[in-house]
């Protein structure tokens, strides 16, 4: 919502407050949705015993939310984020992440060789130390902020770290922000390669760690 403010110099109070404003009504839309309109739907599919029905439904519901939400000027991808939250509220949240774990499996594997093919080795040869110094402070700055949750959370200091080693790779949501920075000219396409070589080598070390 903010991104595209700060690309246009605009992100007073007045715009960034309309922002959240709007942000605001899409949730309680969704939460609406979740609690009103979407539990009789599913209740309804339900009784037909046809699990083809009950995942076309599920696929079909995610893609209006996404649809809807790109209307009011937000993005698909927090449209489907909204769209997995209406789901996993419902009764049904179970059922529907037991159908589409197929689909999920298919689309995670793609989606890391997608990124695996970004890998521009040209920009990594050429910017090898700015990029092992990006990779490294993405690495540190989220086994710091994931440890440190784990600590307020009291939970056991080896649990703390082992968690903050295992979630040090970059966030998949952070190519959804690169990609937006780059579309409204926050970025340059150079510095967007940067950032895309060190999210692969952060996910190539991640694992690693853990």
């Amino acid at each position: 919502l903010v991104v595209p403010m700060l690309a246009a110099g605009a992100a007073h109070g007045g715009s960034i407050a309309l922002a959240v404003g709007k942000a605001a009504a899409v949730m309680a839309s969704t939460v609406a949705l979740a609690r009103f309109i979407l539990p009789p739907l599913l209740r309804a599919v339900a009784r037909t015993q046809r699990r083809d029905v009950f995942l076309l439904t599920v696929l079909v519901v995610c893609a209006a939310i996404a649809w809807a939400t790109s209307l009011v000027g937000l993005s698909l991808s927090l449209g489907a984020f909204l769209a997995g939250l209406v789901l996993a509220d419902s009764e049904y949240g179970h059922q529907a992440l037991a159908d589409v774990l197929p689909l999920r499996d298919l689309f995670t594997s793609l989606f890391f060789v997608s990124l695996g093919m970004l890998l521009d080795f040209d920009v990594l040869r050429e910017e090898w130390l700015l990029v092992s110094l990006l990779a490294l402070g993405l690495m540190l700055g989220k086994f710091a902020l994931a440890a440190l949750a784990g600590l307020l959370m009291r939970a056991p200091v080896r649990v703390s770290l082992l968690a903050g080693a295992g979630v040090a790779q970059i966030g998949e949501f952070s190519f959804v922000l690169a990609q937006l920075g780059f579309d409204v000219g926050l970025e340059s396409e150079r510095e967007l390669a940067e950032f895309l070589n060190a999210s692969v080598i952060t996910m190539l070390l991640a694992p690693l760690a853990g």
